[in-house]
């Protein structure tokens, strides 16, 4: 019933679930689904697809909720940077250590012009 695979997988990888969870609301099943995560993960942000009753709207109007989903954007916003901006479509490296310093290298240049031009 609680399918949330990347959950899952933290916690075998890391012993714990993560003290915060946001994703975008293809991640929702149903609120069940919700208050089960809920109870393992601080804050666990996923909206709620279609419409919501007066407890569901709070809930997605909190302080944490709203910092989680900030949080999540600026990430898809940076990632979204390095795609367009500094060609990160594909990446050929062949190994872990050639895709790391690939990336690497993309982050160094992203952060560089945020320093110069901020």
């Amino acid at each position: 019933m609680h399918k949330n695979l990347v959950l899952k997988d933290h916690k075998e990888r890391f012993g714990t679930y993560p003290k915060i969870f946001a994703a975008d609301k293809n991640y929702y099943t149903d609120m069940d689904d919700v208050a089960y995560w809920e109870k393992r993960v601080a804050t666990f942000a996923v909206g709620k697809k279609g419409k919501r009753n007066a407890s569901e709207t709070a809930r997605e109007h909190s302080d944490s909720f709203r910092d989680a989903q900030r949080f999540r954007a600026g990430s898809e916003g940076s990632i979204s940077v390095l795609k367009r901006v500094f060609g990160l479509r594909r990446c050929f490296a062949k190994k872990f250590k050639s895709f790391a310093s690939s990336i690497g290298s993309l982050v160094f240049c992203h952060n560089m012009v945020n320093l110069a031009t901020g």
